[in-house]
């Protein structure tokens, strides 16, 4: 038996989609995404600049204000990201920005 891998590389300006044709990121992946491993975000203070406290309390209030919702994908998007049509859970990304700017990016 013999084992067949088809690798697929896409570039665009510097970045990596799969699923899509756009890629907004480094890596952008439209569906499902498996990983066996280790996502790393540095959180080491030796990588860090400019850092101020913030008031804690405060941002717990304001992740308290936000709303969490159970949904369903729209078929337009269903089919563009290749997901299936199980509901999901989550919060709004209009609601959240208005809570906290910085956590929202338009894409």
């Amino acid at each position: 038996m013999s084992l067949l891998i088809i690798t697929l590389l896409v570039f665009l300006q510097g970045r990596v989609g799969i699923n899509t044709d756009r890629p907004d990121e480094s890596l952008s992946v439209h569906g499902n995404m498996k990983l066996t491993g280790h996502m790393v975000h540095p959180s080491d203070i030796r990588v860090k600049e400019n850092i101020i406290e913030i008031d804690t309390r405060e941002q717990l209030r304001n992740v308290s204000r936000m709303k969490l919702y159970r949904y369903s994908y729209s078929q337009d998007y269903l089919e563009v990201a290749g997901l299936n049509t199980d509901p999901d859970t989550g919060v709004l990304a209009q609601e959240v920005k208005e809570v906290l700017p910085d956590a929202v990016r338009e894409s």
